[in-house]
């Protein structure tokens, strides 16, 4: 966490970063990348990949519709009261929006990625 900058309190590190990713049957993995999302952006935008990117992953078949996993996603968002500052976008490649949003100042991503 930063100090004070120019007469106010900075509570994030950024004022907003990216995290992308499936997010199928979140578990515990997932909900720490995104906590840390949170602790280090005060806006975050999080990529859910869309049923036709799902296609490319192995046993894709398995995986829960995007409507789905957008569900589970938002539950967790207001349980932890990041709904609010929390966008969630559709992802159809594997950039999205971090490649085309210059607000977007970081990438948080896994030790896996």
């Amino acid at each position: 966490m930063q100090g004070k900058m120019k007469g106010r309190s900075a509570l994030y590190t950024f004022k907003k970063v990216a995290v992308g990713g499936t997010f199928d049957q979140l578990h515990k993995g997932h909900e720490e990348l995104l906590q840390t999302a949170f602790s280090l952006g005060n806006q975050v935008v999080i990529g859910l990949t869309d049923d036709q990117m799902v296609l490319s992953k192995t046993l894709s078949e398995l995986i829960e519709a995007y409507e789905v996993r957008k569900k589970h996603l938002q539950n967790f968002l207001r349980k932890h009261q990041f709904f609010s500052r929390s966008k969630i976008v559709r992802l159809n490649d594997s950039l999205g929006p971090a490649l085309t949003d210059d607000t977007i100042k970081a990438v948080v991503v896994g030790p896996y990625y």
